[in-house]
This record gives C-alpha cells, structure tokens and sequence, in this order.
C-alpha cells in the first residue's frame, strides 16, 4: 500500500494589462518638453493603474485529475479503482472545493484522509465504507456534510465536526462502531434520523442548546452510551431515538431519565 500526496497545477491569471509599451521614443528637444513630461505623467498613471489591477488579481487554481483521483472544474469526482486499491494515506490537492457524493465509497484500504482548506463541502456517502478509515481531519471552511457521509466507517474513533455545520445529516455516522468521541458545534440545530445509529463505542454525548430537532433513532443501539444532555431548545424528539441504549441516563429540564422511562421523556419534549 502507498501514502499518496497528490499534486497539483496551479495557472496564475493575471488581470489588467501589464502597462508596459514597446514603443521607445527619441530624446526629445527643449521645445517638446512640454509635451514630453505630459506622456510621461500619462504613462506613470497607466503604469500604476495596471500595477494596481495585477495587486487586486487573486489566483486562480486548476487541480488536474490523478492517478488516485479523478478531478473536474476543483470538484474530486472519485477515487480510482487504482487508488482504491494501492493508497492507504491520501492528501487531497489545496484548491479542490468539494468532494463528491460516493467519492470515496468502498475504499476499504484507506486509513486516513487530509482535506485542505479549500473544501466547504463534503458530499452524500462521500467516505461510506471505508472500512479502514480511522482519521478525517474536517478543516473549518466546511459548512455542509452529506447524510451518510461517513456511514460504516467502522475504525473511525473520533472525529471533530466543524463550527460552520448547521445539520448533522441523516446516518451521517451512522454504524461507526469504533467511534467513541465526538464534538457537536454549537451552531448544529438539527440532529437526524439514525444520525449516530449503532455507535456501540460512544459512551457520552452534549447536544448543543441550538437544537430544536432530533430524527428518529439518532442514538439507537449505541450500546455503551451512558449520558446524554438534552437541551430546552429541542422542542422534536423522533420515535425511538435511543432504543438499545439500556445503560443511558437522559438529562432534561433538570430531570434525569433512566432507560426504562425514556418514553416518558419523548413525551416531556414531545407534549
């Protein structure tokens, strides 16, 4: 297996025309100073108002396709069957933006992924099944995480999801059995259905006072999960959400529930 750091090509376009001219005019006498020094001013104020269009162009960059990765217009397609077959450890090329859904699907020989800071979004069953997946660095700039994203990523034991995300997608972790820890940003207002759905590792959890909403068996079967704070903002809580948990201790408004009456704390939130 192989550590892989793709490459990429990085075009600069520059805006604005340089200023420079070719044309290089004689001396000129006494009599057409005059003249003379008007160009000169002329030229000075091409020369900075191209100077200033260059500063005011920012780079443009183009990653191309690799062996491991298929790449169009700064989007990461998929990884190829090669890759999916040879790479262990992947850096995917700063200037890619997003990674498409199922981009990385069945890469069961993948244990790590690096995503630069240029990705703000990260697509539906983008790493499903990566078996092996045991670390994905999430960088700040990404505000939309696909549902499934990262489901049966069964070596996957943490992971930190960035400040920007506002959902946490439907089975988004779902069957991640090894995952035992895990932060939810404060900005998240919905959590959904079979969200965390079989996290036999987790063992605690804080929802975040701006939820409002919780999807249907977001917790369920997540065996080893002891405690969990449910903030007053949740005002949805969907059926089943923490069926298998019998080893869970619920907060509410103050009020603890034990597994046996969690139904009475669906109700409480419910009405």
């Amino acid at each position: 297996m192989k550590k892989i750091t793709a490459f990429v090509l990085t075009l600069i376009i520059v805006g604005g025309a340089c200023g420079c001219s070719d044309n290089t005019e004689a001396p000129a006498d006494k009599n057409s100073s005059t003249v003379s020094d008007s160009k000169d001013k002329n030229n000075s104020k091409d020369n900075n108002s191209s100077l200033s269009s260059t500063e005011e162009s920012k780079p443009e960059i183009v990653v191309e396709s690799t062996d491991y990765l298929t790449i169009k217009d700064n989007v990461l397609v998929a990884m190829t069957e090669k890759g999916k077959a040879e790479v262990t450890e992947i850096e995917i090329p700063y200037g890619v933006t997003e990674i498409k859904e199922g981009a990385f699907k069945y890469g069961k020989n993948l244990t790590s992924v690096t995503i630069p800071d240029t990705v703000t979004k990260i697509g539906n069953e983008a790493f499903s099944d990566c078996t092996s997946l045991i670390s994905v660095a999430i960088p700040d700039g990404v505000t939309k995480i696909g549902a499934g994203a990262f489901y049966k990523c069964s070596s996957l034991t943490t992971v930190t999801i960035p400040d920007g995300v506002t959902n946490i997608d439907n089975s988004i972790f779902s069957d991640c059995a090894s995952l035992t820890s895990l932060t939810i940003p404060d900005n998240v207002t919905r959590i959904g259905s079979c969200a965390f759905f079989n996290c036999k590792s987790l063992e605690s959890i804080i929802v975040p006072d701006g939820v409002t909403e919780i999807g249907e068996y977001a917790f369920s079967y997540c065996d080893h999960l002891e405690s969990v704070t449910i903030p007053e903002s949740v005002t949805a809580i969907g059926n089943d959400v923490f069926s298998g948990c019998k080893n869970l201790k619920a907060s509410y408004k103050g009020k603890t529930y034990e597994y046996k009456y969690i139904k009475d704390l669906y109700t409480m939130i419910n009405g």
